[in-house]
């Protein structure tokens, strides 16, 4: 989902599974709202 992918990447996944979020709307720019939010999760990722 859009609206989960910035926690998720905070969780530090090695893979991460999208398809509605991707493929309902506008694909490329939904594509670069996801790698967006990522990468702000990623930069937050939290300490183990």
């Amino acid at each position: 989902k859009k609206d989960n992918i910035g926690e998720i990447a905070k969780l530090g996944p090695d893979i991460i599974v999208s398809a509605s979020a991707i493929f309902s709307g506008n694909i490329v720019e939904n594509i670069k709202l996801l790698e967006r939010t990522m990468n702000e999760g990623e930069n937050g990722q939290r300490d183990s």
